[in-house]
């Protein structure tokens, strides 16, 4: 902190913005934001590269990710968050969490209507992170989307065939395996 205030060394700058920077309540609120978004992301993430896990086994942890993510998608969640962070703030003598500057759209965009702007800091945060929530959910959805036809779908079928021995119109994909035999298997 002394450097970035005595020196003007390329890397006294930085490490004044740096400063300044994790001394804002904002930076603490971001961090809370995407360490609640990311834990069931990066928990997920371990799941799925488990040696033991099964095509329907993964399909199951990333529902079960969703349901959480979708669960913290309420305005009881967002508030406990932001209160938290509140106290820590305080706690912490960082700047207080504030709204962003006002920025009005151009009139050829929102006509004679006036623009919507939240009235508190809770509420405009609470948007950013109902849009973190739903761009993650969707990621996964796009990601983990069982289409016919496309290799998750002929996997999980696969396995399907190998736990039970019960045959499939996929079997005839691989040659190797003979559906004759399979039941016997």
């Amino acid at each position: 902190y002394e450097m970035s205030r005595t020196s003007s060394s390329d890397t006294a700058v930085k490490a004044g913005a740096l400063y300044d920077k994790f001394g804002a309540g904002l930076t603490l609120l971001g961090l809370r934001i995407a360490l609640s978004v990311t834990g069931p992301l990066h928990e997920l993430n371990r799941t799925l590269q488990a040696r033991s896990q099964t095509i329907s086994g993964m399909l199951q942890s990333v529902n079960t990710v969703k349901e959480s993510l979708c669960g913290m998608r309420t305005e009881k969640y967002f508030l406990e968050l932001f209160d938290k962070v509140q106290h820590q703030v305080k706690a912490l003598g960082l700047e207080p969490v504030q709204l962003p500057r006002v920025r009005n759209p151009p009139k050829r965009f929102s006509g004679p209507s006036t623009a919507y702007h939240a009235q508190s800091a809770a509420e405009h945060y609470r948007l950013v992170f109902f849009t973190v929530i739903d761009t993650a959910v969707q990621q996964i959805t796009d990601r983990w989307e069982e289409m016919p036809g496309s290799g998750l779908a002929t996997y999980r079928s696969l396995e399907k065939m190998l736990l039970t021995g019960e045959s499939s119109n996929e079997a005839s994909l691989f040659p190797e395996l003979d559906v004759s035999r399979l039941p016997v298997q």
